[in-house]
């Protein structure tokens, strides 16, 4: 399912860049770190370089390796938005372990590595507004049973062998163990409680670092991941990137035509466009919520405490009235309600292509910290309070007040004796 939906969002993702920003932004990799350096450095350390990989990062190129800069994201797709199959080593795995077993085996397109659970939000929080470039070690990042719950994700896809192998993974090789990898060779098979586990998805590249979707429906999430691309590879992704900005945007032009011809045929459905609006409405004040969390997060400007709240608030109030306007204007008149309804459509489609550009962001994970959803369900309940006590209804529209009703006398019955 997480496959399919990033392929359907990964479908928008040209135009997502505009609304959330560059998606690209995401695809520049750190410089290499020295040799002398990287062995100083422990196993679970950052680092931008190791062992023949790149990490995927938002930062600027020759610049050091910030917290902020990482997406952190469980997902590491291609240019397509989708991820590779390969194989997940779970267990005691270092950073080192999981890039030297990557680059002793075949076909492999990059690898993922990073818990799923136990990060210190207070501590991250802290590095991640920090300016000063810092030493950043998971084991303090993650300080309950940091060294037993890291994992390896590997992506491996054979360009030229598209059968499905033994364990049901379609482009996926089976995993052999090289003569550089033998050391390792007991790492997953006997020691520690190691697995490996086969995991199939439907793509063929690492490119990118994203967010699940389903991230904006959950109150919290401590898990945080590192994605590392091959050297060789970094071409090859900017080619894709390009592509999919271009299907990107033929994409969204057909649902933006079709969004207009429902909207020329439903306008004058008095009570679904009444539905229509109050949806539209509500996804508005959500998005604005996003937005300006992610404004103020990315302008330094996330205060602490109910400061944070109190500008959050009133800006998602009058960002979301602001953007309501054109719906009002364009009602007032019989010619534009097609377009007044056409309006309505885009917003309630918008999270398509919104959260999908969304989930590419390396500050996803402070804006979701200030809980945005929460301040955009405030928004819209204001909204709600506002139109129903301040507000008089539209004309035309029927309401349940006194008198407003067909008085009985006016009732005639269809069929009389």
């Amino acid at each position: 399912v997480a496959s399919a939906a990033a392929a359907f969002g990964g479908g928008a993702g040209g135009v997502a860049g505009g609304l959330a920003g560059d998606v690209g932004a995401v695809l520049p990799v750190m410089p290499k770190a020295s040799v002398a350096a990287a062995a100083a450095l422990g196993p679970n350390v950052l680092r931008p370089h190791v062992n023949g990989f790149d990490l995927i990062s938002g930062g600027a190129v020759g610049e050091p390796v910030m917290l902020a800069s990482i997406n952190g994201g469980v997902r590491c797709p291609g240019g397509d938005g989708m991820e590779s199959p390969g194989y997940l080593l779970e267990g005691q795995v270092s950073i080192e372990d999981c890039a030297s077993i990557a680059n002793g085996e075949p076909h492999v397109k990059g690898f993922r590595w990073g818990r799923p659970d136990g990060l210190d939000l207070d501590f991250y929080s802290t590095l991640a507004k920090s300016d000063v470039p810092q030493q950043i070690d998971f084991e303090r990042l993650f300080p309950s049973g940091a060294t037993g719950g890291f994992q390896c994700f590997i992506y491996m896809y054979d360009e030229n062998d598209h059968s499905v192998n033994d364990d049901g993974a379609s482009g996926a090789p089976d995993f052999k163990w090289t003569d550089e990898a033998t050391r390792l060779r007991h790492f997953v098979a006997h020691a520690h409680g190691k697995t490996m586990s086969a995991i199939h998805n439907g793509g063929s590249k690492v490119c990118l670092q994203r967010w699940s979707v389903s991230r904006f429906m959950k109150p919290w999430d401590s898990s945080f991941w590192l994605c590392y691309v091959p050297e060789t590879e970094q071409a090859t992704c900017a080619k894709d990137l390009e592509a999919w900005h271009v299907g990107g945007q033929i994409f969204t032009a057909v649902c933006l035509t079709l969004c207009g011809v429902l909207a020329w045929i439903m306008h004058t459905q008095k009570h679904f466009m009444t539905c229509v609006n109050w949806v539209a409405r509500f996804i508005l004040y959500n998005e604005v919520a996003l937005i300006v969390c992610q404004y103020l997060v990315n302008n330094r400007m996330d205060m602490e405490g109910s400061t944070f709240y109190a500008v959050a608030i009133i800006l998602v109030i009058v960002g979301g009235n602001v953007c309501v306007l054109p719906h009002l204007l364009l009602t007032q008149c019989q010619a534009t309600k097609p377009l007044a309804a056409l309006f309505l459509f885009v917003v309630a489609y918008s999270p398509v292509i919104f959260l999908d550009g969304l989930s590419y962001q390396s500050s996803l994970r402070l804006v979701m910290d200030h809980e945005p959803m929460l301040l955009g369900l405030l928004g819209f309940a204001i909204e709600l309070l506002k139109l129903t006590f301040c507000c008089a209804p539209e004309e035309g529209e029927e309401t349940l007040q006194k008198g407003s009703l067909i008085e009985p006398r006016d009732y005639i019955p269809m069929y009389q004796e």
